[in-house]
């Protein structure tokens, strides 16, 4: 039988998956509005995706602890 997240695992899982997406949505944004001002929606698109890879690293680790 596959295991169910718990309430916490749930909400790390969600906010990651979060942060991936607005940080691919600024992204995508950024490239389709390819303009002078791009900095602003890149820089904050790369801080979202890193902002995810530190949440499921952080996750992970926490499985490895166990």
């Amino acid at each position: 039988m596959p295991k169910v997240l718990t309430r916490g695992e749930w909400a790390d899982w969600a906010i990651s998956h979060l942060f991936f997406v607005s940080g691919l949505i600024s992204v995508s944004y950024a490239i389709w509005l390819y303009t002078p001002g791009i900095a602003l929606p890149l820089i904050g698109g790369l801080w979202l995706l890193a902002g995810g890879f530190c949440c499921i690293g952080n996750a992970l680790f926490d499985r490895l602890k166990k």
